[in-house]
């Protein structure tokens, strides 16, 4: 039991590890931090909306354009 916890702690401060030295692998203007929603998340935020409102659509098109 105290082999199978040390081991998860192990894991769990690896993986911390690395994700804060990932951190700086997202430059912007005001210092390393991770991205905000992308356009792709909107849309599906945006599909999801209309669905729950009742909207069901054969199929979908995107609506926002890069």
């Amino acid at each position: 039991m105290l082999l199978r916890r040390f081991t998860l702690v192990a894991i769990l401060l690896v993986a911390t590890a690395l994700r804060v030295i990932g951190l700086d692998n997202f430059p912007t203007p005001l210092g390393a931090s991770p991205p905000g929603l992308e356009h792709d998340e909107v849309a599906h935020w945006l599909i999801n909306r209309d669905i729950l409102a009742g909207e069901h659509a054969i199929y979908f098109l995107s609506l926002i354009h890069i």
